[in-house]
């Protein structure tokens, strides 16, 4: 992951992580939104919220 985020250390992919769950999973999640992935072949996946 560290590798492929082009992160200076693992701190950093966890920092980065932790941001992202924040402010995506868990705001959707209280606001009752939908998180979806958008493929370039137009294809959608909504992703569980748990």
């Amino acid at each position: 992951m560290q590798e492929l985020s082009e992160a200076d250390s693992l701190t950093e992919v966890i920092r980065r992580a932790l941001t992202l769950y924040d402010a995506l999973l868990v705001t959707a999640r209280e606001d009752r939104g939908k998180l979806v992935v958008r493929y370039e072949d137009g294809s959608e996946r909504e992703l569980m919220l748990v």
